[in-house]
C-alpha cells in the first residue's frame, strides 16, 4: 500500500496527480476556504478536488464521501462504489463523540461495516475526529480489524504545527502554526471551547494567505467566530490580521495587534502564561513557529 496526500492551489493539479497515482481508495476531508488566491471560491475548490474521486471511479476504485460536508454529500450520486462517513445523518460508518477530557481530547465510538470501537482520541478538536473517522473507514475497507485499529489510535500523534501540545504545571501551548485559512480558524476556537482545565484563554494569530479578493473581509469575518467563543486575549501580527484587529474594538476581548514579529515576540516574552491555555496560528510564510518557540523556551 501507499498512501498520498495530493495537494494543489491551481485548477488542474489534482486531476494531473491523480491520474499518475490511479487510487484503489480516495476521500476528500472537506471542502472549504483554501487556496482561494488561485480556485476562487468554493465552487472552485470543489470542482479542483472533485477530480481525485472522479478518477478513483474510473479506476474503480471506492469514494468515501465525508457526508457531513454539503458538497461532498450532493457528489455521491456521481460514484458506484461508496462509503459514507460522518457524525451526522445516516451512514455506513458513523463517529460520536461521547466526551472531551479536561484538556479538550475527544472520547469518541466509531460504528459501521461490522465494526465497533471506543477510544480517547490522542488528538484535539472535532475536526480531528472527521480527519481520524476518515482514516478509520479506510482501515476498515482494505481490512484491519478492530485490535489493529486501536492498537495504531495509541501511536498516532499530530504532525509537527497542527494543534501539537506542549504542557507545563500552568500553562498548555497548543502550536497550530504550521498553515490557516478562515475555516482552521474556526476549529482552532473550538478546540479552545473544549479545554476547562485552565482559566484564561488565548490566540495568538497571524496572516492567512492565499484568500485572493476576499482577504480583507474574511479576516474581520473572525470577529464573530471569536466573540461567539469564551476567548479572553486575541494577540495579531500581519498587514491582514490588522483587518481583525480593527473589527474587535468595543468587545470584552483584550487585544493588542503588532505590525513587526519581533515587536510580537518582545511581548510574548514577558506576557503572563499562568493558568493559560495559548493557541497560536498563522500562514506558513508567517513563520509563526518563532512564537512557539519563544513560549516553549518560558515554559522550560
Amino acid at each position: 500500500m501507499i498512501v498520498l496526500e495530493e495537494g494543489t492551489n491551481h485548477f488542474g493539479e489534482i486531476e494531473y496527480i491523480a491520474k499518475i497515482s490511479q487510487p484503489d481508495v480516495a476521500f476528500i476531508t472537506n471542502i472549504g476556504d483554501s487556496h482561494l488566491e488561485f480556485l476562487e471560491n468554493r465552487d472552485g475548490v470543489f470542482k479542483e478536488k472533485i477530480a481525485l474521486l472522479d478518477e478513483t471511479e474510473k479506476n474503480n476504485g471506492v469514494v468515501l464521501i465525508n457526508n457531513d460536508d454539503p458538497y461532498l454529500r450532493k457528489a455521491k450520486k456521481r460514484y458506484s462504489k461508496v462509503v459514507t462517513y460522518g457524525l451526522k445523518g445516516k451512514v455506513d460508518i458513523k463517529a460520536k463523540v461521547k466526551s472531551y477530557t479536561e484538556n479538550g481530547y475527544p472520547v469518541i465510538n466509531i460504528e459501521g461495516k461490522g465494526k465497533k470501537i471506543e477510544t480517547e482520541l490522542p488528538l484535539l478538536g472535532e475536526a480531528n475526529v472527521q480527519n481520524y473517522l476518515a482514516a478509520v473507514s479506510v482501515g476498515i475497507i482494505v481490512g484491519l480489524n478492530k485490535k489493529d485499529l486501536l492498537n495504531r489510535t495509541l501511536e498516532v500523534k499530530p504532525a509537527p504545527g497542527r494543534l501539537e501540545v506542549t504542557e507545563s504545571n500552568s500553562t498548555m501551548l497548543i502550536d497550530d502554526s504550521y498553515n490557516s485559512n478562515p475555516g482552521s480558524v474556526q476549529a482552532a476556537v473550538d478546540v479552545l471551547k473544549r479545554i476547562k482545565k485552565y482559566k484564561r484563554k488565548i490566540m495568538i494569530l497571524g496572516d492567512m494567505f492565499e484568500l485572493g479578493d476576499q482577504k480583507e473581509k474574511l479576516h474581520a469575518g473572525l470577529r464573530d467566530v471569536i466573540m461567539n467563543s469564551k476567548i479572553d486575549e486575541v494577540y495579531m501580527h500581519g498587514k491582514l490580521m490588522k483587518n481583525l484587529y480593527e473589527a474587535l474594538p468595543g468587545t470584552k476581548v483584550a487585544t493588542l495587534h503588532f505590525t513587526l514579529r519581533e515587536s510580537l515576540r518582545r511581548f510574548v516574552t514577558q506576557m503572563d502564561l499562568n493558568d493559560a491555555v495559548i493557541l497560536v496560528k498563522g500562514s506558513r510564510g508567517m513563520k509563526m513557529e518563532t512564537i512557539v518557540n519563544v513560549i516553549k523556551e518560558r515554559l522550560n
